[in-house]
This record gives C-alpha cells, sequence and structure tokens, in this order.
C-alpha cells in the first residue's frame, strides 16, 4: 500500500509530500494513525542515514528509526507500524504520560462497575 510521507529537505527543512509502499499488513496502523493527527515523516541526515518518525505535528516524535538509505528504510517504518498503538498516540497527542492513563483508566474500570452494579 502507498503511505504519505513528508519529507524534510536540507539545508532548511523544506517539507516536501512524497509516497512510498510498505505491507497491506500496515494500513490499520496507518489509518488510525493519520485520523489521530499523526504523520509519517522522513530526513536524510549530514551522515546520509535516514531518521524517520511517527510524528504529531503540534507536539513532536511519538516513535522513530534511524537507518541506512534503500531497503532498511520500508523494513523500519513497517516495524513503527507494527509496533503502533493508538491509544497511546491519542494520549501522547493530549499530552497524557503513560502513568497518567493507567490510572484513568482504572478509575472507568471502577466507574463502570459501578454503574453495572447499581
Amino acid at each position: 500500500m502507498m503511505v504519505r510521507v513528508v519529507q524534510f529537505l536540507r539545508p532548511n527543512g523544506r517539507q516536501q509530500e512524497c509516497f512510498t509502499d510498505i505491507s497491506e499488513r500496515c494500513e490499520t496502523s496507518y489509518v488510525d494513525m493519520t485520523r489521530a493527527g499523526g504523520r509519517l515523516t522522513a530526513e536524510e541526515l549530514t551522515t546520509g542515514e535516514i531518521s524517520l518518525c511517527v510524528e504529531h505535528p503540534e507536539h513532536g516524535d511519538f516513535d522513530s528509526r534511524v537507518v541506512v538509505n534503500g531497503p532498511p528504510v520500508t523494513r523500519a517504518i513497517e516495524e513503527m507500524f507494527d509496533a503502533f498503538d493508538v491509544d497511546r498516540f491519542r494520549d501522547f497527542a493530549r499530552g497524557i504520560t503513560e502513568e497518567e492513563t493507567t490510572g484513568a483508566k482504572v478509575i472507568v474500570k471502577e466507574h463502570e462497575q459501578e454503574k453495572n452494579d447499581g
């Protein structure tokens, strides 16, 4: 499947939209990420390596990889989407820490149980 990548170009970080082909198994995670406000970015470093990120434009990098240019780029993108958790990404985008999220989920479950018992 073709996915959109925002590429940051040297020397000034100008953004350019491009597309790359990744495995169909990543479709759900990619769609979840974009619907949650995320995007996939790439930047060639001065070393020639490629920095890849799943990011939220306002909150920064959620996940990243640095790989050599070529086939490892596709593998790294697929790895990020294989590991992608949309709930954690939404929490990240709202600025909620993992500890706060865990506590909030416990409170919601307790409240739901009280409603079911009552």
